[in-house]
């Protein structure tokens, strides 16, 4: 590997790039006309004498915004999909949704069309072998566990018109709301979730809820919500039973002092402040 400054024009993007979308070049762009480029791209060199990117093509991208005409690049004879891909997740630079895509992509292609059902073995460490060793390894390449990739190739189903959504709002999709977003089987729900999501710039804790809460089938949380207040309005009946019951009899005010009565007051109240409480956020994410 050799360090050299490369015209621009003699530069192009990978096709094969595992990102997706290029966010925040602005940002980066600032960042580098004021501290200039720290890290330079990596490229490999190709039979027509231009160069392909192996990694670095956000700051490509900030560098051609700010106009320059060359830009400092690491020559690379031995790069490799694992390598590019590995670059980017350690950079923490890429989504969930990117990172299962590069994965498997280059998984089924080091693979075939058991890749899934090796990954699968190695996951769950069974009848392991040859093959299953060889895709720990390619994993570990990669920078990622086979478990994880394993459990996140649900995202690769989610619609397209949500993964393009996403990718072009992260701020509000971290990869473990992607990952819950992927695991409900209703193509209109994962939609309208995005949709609300994005739209109300729900946070991560706001996502988390709202998806688990739209995830029950509509009978389950409609039974959900009568079998808490049926449990609400009978506790408030049986106090105002109890005091109509004292106010009857004794005709006179409640006995204070009586631990019962308190604890069942006490009970009371903090049932009546669960209600409010469900209630405020019910309507807060609706």
């Amino acid at each position: 590997m050799k360090l050299k400054l490369i015209s621009l024009c003699k530069i192009f993007p990978n096709p094969k790039q595992p990102r997706k979308s290029l966010r925040k070049i602005e940002m980066l762009a600032d960042s580098i006309k004021r501290i200039g480029l720290i890290q330079p791209i990596t490229v490999e060199r190709q039979e027509n004498g231009k160069y392909l990117i192996v990694s670095g093509e956000r700051r490509y991208w900030a560098c051609k915004r700010l106009k320059w005409k060359t830009i400092p690049a690491i020559i690379d004879s031995n790069s490799s999909p694992y390598k590019m891909l590995a670059e980017n997740i350690a950079r923490d630079d890429l989504c969930l949704i990117e990172k299962i895509c590069g994965s498997t992509e280059i998984l089924e292609k080091e693979f075939g069309k058991d890749w899934k059902t090796i990954l699968g073995r190695v996951h769950s460490n069974y009848n392991i072998g040859v093959k299953e060793r060889k895709m720990e390894s390619a994993c570990k390449s990669i920078g990622m566990a086979p478990g994880t990739i394993y459990l996140g190739l649900s995202v690769l189903e989610l619609p397209t018109n949500v993964k393009k959504m996403i990718l072009k709002n992260l701020d509000y999709f971290t990869d473990g709301v992607i990952l819950k977003l992927s695991r409900l089987r209703d193509e209109k729900k994962q939609i309208q979730i995005t949709h609300t999501i994005v739209e109300k710039e729900f946070n991560t804790a706001q996502s988390m809820r709202y998806i688990a809460r739209n995830s029950l089938p509509n009978t389950d949380r409609d039974k959900y919500w009568v079998s808490f207040f049926e449990l609400w309005r009978k506790e408030f009946s049986y106090l105002k039973g109890k005091f109509n019951q004292i106010l009857d009899e004794n005709r006179q005010l409640p006995d204070w002092t009586d631990k019962n009565f308190l604890t069942q007051l006490k009970d009371l109240n903090c049932l009546s402040l669960r209600v409010l409480e469900h209630l405020k956020k019910f309507q807060k994410e609706e």
